[in-house]
């Protein structure tokens, strides 16, 4: 009788147990918590000390349960998290990558990229030349300083230069195997790996050599030179390039070096110093695109 009474003890699951501080995966939360648990100066014996537990358990209950807490700071529904969402035109990713962006800019180009079989057969070159950067330019440069990459290599964005090539093809109105490079020269048209190089120079040119007369946003961007950083006459002070942080260096700095900046930095520091001294932007787009240009001419 004993072992029989025993019986269900012995096959009844365990309750889990909550951890007294539990894991929250939000920065928010945490922050808060941190505010909402007891100090130090508060001991067991104060006044002080039931109330803070008090509330500390009810964040713990909003937190882990979808019981309605008493306190009426967190008597609202919790945030869902979701891996991506659009953001000005792009997609943003939790993985910080851009697959999902390049893949709704392919969408967007295979509807000009349809109207341009029928349209080569009735309108000349140069009237194709002008939709394509009417229609499709402006989805090839939106935010490209984000997405882009100048490395021919990276996966993400491989089906999208290769969309731009059958563009070009379709413009000039050649077989689909033709060289594209050629065309492009004739066209005067950079290529996705160049039009980020340019897009990103542009940017880095307005900070670099800025006029007072526009009114343009802050952001957190920091451009400094090598000189700036050590005396030392070496090959890349003497040609104004910009300083890049190694990465333990830029963690333990206390204002740290964006991504987006060190991106910036190492497309300037790859231009000519020539180009980089001009301070007129008109004339430093014209040596730009003229220098990239050469660049992806055949050999």
């Amino acid at each position: 009788m004993l072992f029989r009474s025993s019986l269900p003890f012995f096959l009844y699951p365990k309750r889990q147990k909550l951890p007294p501080y539990p894991y929250i995966a939000s920065p928010l939360a945490n922050e808060i918590l941190s505010y909402l648990t007891p100090k130090q100066s508060t001991l067991p014996s104060s006044p002080a000390y039931k109330p803070a537990v008090k509330t500390q358990r009810n964040f713990v209950l909003a937190c882990h349960s979808s019981k309605q807490p008493k306190h009426t700071i967190f008597r609202a529904k919790l945030l869902r998290k979701y891996s991506r969402g659009p953001l000005l035109g792009m997609i943003i990713q939790d993985d910080l990558k851009h697959n999902h962006t390049i893949s709704k800019t392919i969408g967007k180009l295979q509807t000009f990229a349809h109207s341009l079989k029928y349209a080569n057969k009735l309108l000349p070159r140069r009237t194709l030349r002008d939709l394509y950067y009417t229609h499709a330019y402006p989805h090839l440069i939106g935010n490209i300083t984000v997405w882009g990459t100048a490395k021919s290599s990276k996966m993400y964005i491989k089906p999208l230069a290769t969309l731009q090539k059958k563009l070009i093809r379709l413009i000039c109105n050649v077989p689909p195997r033709t060289h594209t490079a050629p065309l492009m020269q004739q066209l005067k048209t950079l290529n996705i790996y160049n039009l980020y190089t340019y897009r990103t120079a542009i940017e880095v040119h307005k900070f670099k050599y800025p006029k007072t007369e526009l009114n343009r946003p802050q952001h957190n961007h920091t451009y400094t030179t090598i000189t700036q950083v050590h005396s030392h006459n070496t090959r890349h002070s003497q040609s104004g390039s910009h300083y890049i942080p190694i990465q333990a260096d830029a963690r333990r700095a206390a204002h740290r070096t964006t991504y987006t900046a060190t991106r910036n930095n190492k497309v300037w520091n790859s231009l000519p110093p020539g180009i980089r001294e001009e301070r007129n932007l008109k004339t430093f787009k014209t040596w730009l695109h003229s220098h990239l240009l050469a660049q992806q001419a055949p050999p």
